[in-house]
């Protein structure tokens, strides 16, 4: 055993199991806390005053929380583990442990912040095994082409020595030896391909061939393993030790599958909703994505605790050290706290170093509204529902489907959650009256099980298109779940997209064509299935230029007969809706308002209590409401212009009504210190706000 081995074996397995530490500190995070990050960069490391730095986070910023980078790419104190390269800007400091001490002094938890997802070329020259290699056995170098003298970054292999047994973990058990930091939190920690020789012989025993033979179902399988496996060996690290010590998972919206792990190997969920702009203004996320990630992973806990936003303050990371705009970054952060998150901005940089200090200034004040507020965010849970199923099996065929109910659900003021599997099946939606699937496409046999027994104990489903129609095997499904109770005998192929189509609505009276006007054609021009079934048809497939012998006279006013049902687009009773296309993506690609009322009038058809809290006069406002012990707190966000927004656009008069059998006493604006008056008009409630600038924090008891 050579001498680094033996020396991380001993820090691993010779901890001292005396460490002191509260036997509370597991609970800290299940109160709301003001989060802050200094995003330091190495060569700034001199110019680091911990008191200075410390006491400005704390009387400035009102941080009661910081993240402060410890170890990874390179260590920011003086570790004695081999390969575990420190800052060399640092010289004989010890950065975090001044830091760690500063914060502790002045009543700040710390998250230690670990990062072994790559390190520097001198670790490489000793042990290029420990890397992601290619086919041709060539490394993965991460960092982009800069200016001046910067280390050259290389991506560790996630199943290599170093990202486990021989760097990360005695090093992460020798910073709870040193410091006894709160918390861990790591960034970048999925798996990256490697044709290493440790991803080569593990792939090799899990799957008995080589890994250059792998399909991709098996290399996605692998990539999945390996990344569980580490974080197993990083939560062994740490909670064998000290069980108190918090554990931070990061997940994506395109990883939901991980919510389930990360709900056995850490105590808190965390997502990283960034504002970005790096690809430029039509390449914007959503302008609701902050609200959809924090309602993801706030659902995830489901005790009311909060879940950890990580938000740059800059807009991109090509940009770090300068601000968004002060509308944009409101109404982002905003989302956030809405919607039951924790926010932790990252700065890049701290005072000292920083030439554009705009950022500091947003947070600072936004973090001195979120402190008014703060005695108001504790154990609130969603009065929503209303699920959306987001199965991580369907995330790339489902994404633009999922984005039109989305924006139409928040539009449409629906109070809704946004569920993964592991939710159906761990709460088995005891809580819900209607549950969307947006083409979800892949339902594992236990989900359906599930959807069934709610479906037959009363509860409510729309779906589309291929919703359901495979299991998590990629078994073809003879029938979905709902096929029986709306009458569909069969379903045929996919027809492709017809362009310049329209529906045509058959059945004109219906609630779902509420409000159309005077019309019966809706442009729709995606994928259909076709269906055969014993339902009246209230909307068709239509062609454009449809052949003059067949259906119509002129072409272009071409209609099916009413008996067909070769192409009909809409299932309906009182209990399941079934669109056999994507009419999600066609409201998302085409933002038609009468494609999203379709939608809308779908949803309140199957649940018309989903809305409990409307503005009267159609404002875009995003509104969330959660039950308090006896009283309810109502977030208002003002959803108002185009974006990056540089300042607000104010709402004046901001009449709402609230659907409430609740004999109501008070309503106040915690925000800005103010009582507001409302009526009692029996089982509603109507107030008005004065003005609404970015947003607006209501508590009604």
């Amino acid at each position: 055993m050579t001498k680094f081995y033996l020396i991380a074996m001993l820090s691993l397995f010779c901890f001292d199991q005396s460490i002191a530490q509260d036997k509370d500190n597991i609970q800290w995070w299940k109160e709301p806390h003001i989060f802050l990050q200094f995003n330091l960069q190495v060569k700034d490391a001199p110019y680091i005053d911990a008191e200075e730095i410390i006491l400005y986070a704390k009387d400035t910023l009102q941080a009661e929380a910081i993240m402060l980078q410890t170890a990874g790419i390179y260590a920011w104190y003086p570790t004695e583990i081999p390969f575990h390269q420190k800052n060399p800007y640092m010289g004989d400091r010890d950065i975090f442990g001044a830091l760690n001490a500063a914060a502790k002094k002045h009543g700040i938890k710390v998250l230690a912040r670990t990062d072994w997802s790559k390190t520097t070329e001198d670790t490489y020259g000793h042990h290029p095994e420990w890397f992601v290699l290619d086919a041709e056995g060539k490394p993965h170098i991460n960092t982009l082409e800069r200016p001046n003298e910067f280390d050259r970054l290389i991506l560790t292999d996630g199943n290599g020595p170093y990202r486990n047994e021989a760097v990360a973990m005695p090093a992460m058990q020798e910073i709870i030896k040193k410091y006894q930091p709160d918390a861990f939190f790591f960034s970048f920690a999925k798996y990256n391909p490697s044709f290493g020789p440790y991803s080569q012989q593990k792939f090799k025993k899990l799957f008995g061939k080589d890994l250059k033979d792998a399909s991709l179902k098996e290399k996605k399988e692998f990539a999945r393993i390996s990344y569980y496996d580490t974080w197993k060996n990083w939560y062994k690290a740490i909670k064998e030790s000290t069980p108190n010590t918090v554990l931070v998972g990061r997940s994506r919206l395109d990883q939901r599958e991980t919510i389930e792990f990360m709900s056995q190997y850490c105590d808190v969920i965390s997502t990283q909703p960034r504002d970005d702009y790096k690809d430029g203004w039509t390449m914007q996320d959503p302008r609701w994505k902050a609200a959809i990630e924090t309602n993801y992973a706030r659902a995830a806990h489901q005790n009311g605790e909060r879940p950890l936003m990580l938000t740059n303050t800059a807009p991109g990371l090509k940009w770090r050290h300068t601000a968004l705009p002060k509308g944009e970054f409101d109404f982002w952060t905003a989302q956030l706290i809405a919607n039951g998150g924790n926010w932790l901005p990252s700065t890049t940089g701290f005072p000292a170093v920083m030439e554009d200090k705009t950022t500091l200034e947003l947070v600072r004040d936004f973090n001195l509204q979120i402190k008014k507020i703060k005695p108001y965010l504790r154990n609130n849970l969603k009065e929503a529902r209303v699920a959306v199923l987001n199965g991580y099996r369907n995330f790339k065929q489902a994404e633009d489907e999922l984005n039109g109910f989305y924006e139409t659900l928040i539009n449409a003021q629906v109070q809704f959650d946004v569920l993964t599997e592991y939710n159906i099946i761990k709460d088995q939606l005891k809580d819900y009256d209607l549950m969307i699937l947006p083409n979800q496409r892949v339902l594992s046999n236990e989900a359906v099980r599930v959807i069934s027994a709610f479906a037959k104990a009363g509860g409510k489903t729309l779906a589309t298109f291929e919703t359901g129609l495979y299991d998590e095997n990629g078994n073809v499904r003879p029938k979905a779940f709902f096929d029986d109770a709306l009458g569909i005998k069969q379903r045929f192929q996919v027809v492709p997209n017809p362009v310049g189509a329209y529906y045509r609505i058959e059945d004109v009276a219906h609630p779902l064509f509420k409000n159309f006007g005077n019309t019966r054609l809706v442009p729709y021009g995606q994928e259909a299935i076709k269906t055969e079934g014993s339902a009246m048809p209230l909307m068709t497939l239509v062609p454009n230029f449809a052949p003059a012998d067949k259906w119509g006279n002129p072409p272009e006013r071409a209609s099916f007969k009413k008996e067909s049902t070769e192409f009909q687009l809409v299932y309906a009773n009182n209990d399941h809706i079934y669109f056999p296309g994507r009419v999600g993506q066609f409201a998302w690609d085409h933002r038609l308002p009468i494609s999203t009322l379709l939608l809308e009038n779908a949803i309140k058809h199957l649940a018309p209590d989903c809305t409990p809290v409307t503005t009267i006069n159609d404002e875009k406002v995003i509104v969330n409401i959660f039950k308090r012990g006896k009283g309810y707190l109502i977030f208002l966000v003002n959803n108002e212009g185009e974006r990056p927004l540089p300042k607000a656009i104010v709402l004046r008069d901001v009449k709402l009504k609230w659907l409430t059998d609740k004999s109501i006493k008070s309503m106040q604006s915690v925000l800005w210190d103010k009582n507001i008056s409302f009526e009692d008009k029996g089982k509603t409630i109507e107030f008005t706000i004065d003005e609404l600038s970015t947003w607006d924090v209501i508590y009604a008891e």
